[in-house]
């Protein structure tokens, strides 16, 4: 549109001009004024359609960056405006082009420049912090069975898990146990008790009238014929479980240790066992 005005210096042609804030030569189309010349910061172009972008930002449709990219910001005319772009670093993500860098959350992790979006740590693995650029296995004692953990869990009391990375725990197999949380192994039942089962959080002792003589035993012993044991744990004093040590009686016969128990007299030496007639006699 063009208009004659006179001035002190003869006739002019008035002419519309558009701000161009970014300074890039594109004109605001929505922001104009009139004059014979173009005033400080306005052009006769009106096709800037980004005028907060200069035109030579990847533009993306959203007068920004390219999504993986965040814009670098320069005060002009009093306006923050988009006069460049950086690449996402490792560890964040820059979603649209427009906003960011944005720190990874705890659980996931971006190991690339130029990233949009960040990556959930997998099974067995699990990040505590924003801005990560790994993950990190679980240790032994530990498991994570979802996808983006920011933890992993402790295995169960009766579980175990030896080696880091894992997705699930184990059970104790029998003849073992765990009492507490987190295991990496599991414990031994103890010589006298056992435990049949998996998963057990502690052993049985062997009831009376069976024993065991080793360590993660899964079941008891009978006692032999000619034996027996009273406790519920075949541990006597002096003897085996389940090998009573046996004494001579002054005759034939030989008795075990815990006949003691019903016949003190039975368990004396032979020399003892003589005293003893003449004193009778």
């Amino acid at each position: 549109m063009y208009d004659f005005v006179v001035t002190g210096n003869g006739v002019c042609n008035v002419t519309t001009f558009y701000r161009d804030i970014d300074g890039d030569g594109l004109g605001d189309p929505n922001e104009s004024m009139m004059a014979c010349t173009a005033p400080p910061g306005y052009v006769a172009d009106n096709t800037d359609a980004c005028p907060l972008t200069v035109s030579s930002v990847s533009n993306s449709g959203n007068c920004g960056c390219a999504p993986g990219y965040y814009p670098v910001i320069t005060m002009m005319s009093g306006e923050d405006v988009i006069t460049g772009c950086q690449i996402c670093p490792t560890g964040s993500y820059c979603p649209d082009g427009l906003t960011g860098p944005i720190l990874c959350p705890a659980g996931q992790y971006s190991d690339v420049m130029g990233a949009a979006s960040c990556t959930l740590c997998d099974a067995g693995s699990f990040n505590p912090a924003p801005g990560a650029t790994s993950c990190t296995p679980c240790p032994a004692g530990q498991y994570s069975d979802v996808m983006g953990a920011a933890s992993c869990t402790l295995c169960d009391a009766g579980s175990f898990n030896p080696a880091p990375g894992a997705t699930s725990c184990t059970p104790c197999p029998p003849g073992k146990y765990s009492d507490v949380m987190g295991a990496a192994s599991c414990t031994l039942c103890d010589a006298g008790s056992f435990n049949p089962a998996p998963g057990a959080t502690s052993c049985t002792p062997c009831p009376a009238g069976q024993y065991s003589d080793v360590m993660g035993a899964a079941s008891c012993t009978l006692c032999d014929a000619g034996s027996f044991n009273s406790l519920p744990r075949c541990n006597l004093p002096h003897a085996l479980p389940g090998r009573p040590v046996q004494r001579w009686d002054g005759g034939r016969n030989l008795y075990p240790l815990a006949m003691r128990a019903v016949n003190p007299a039975l368990a004396q030496p032979p020399a003892r066992l003589a005293r003893r007639a003449s004193t009778a006699m």
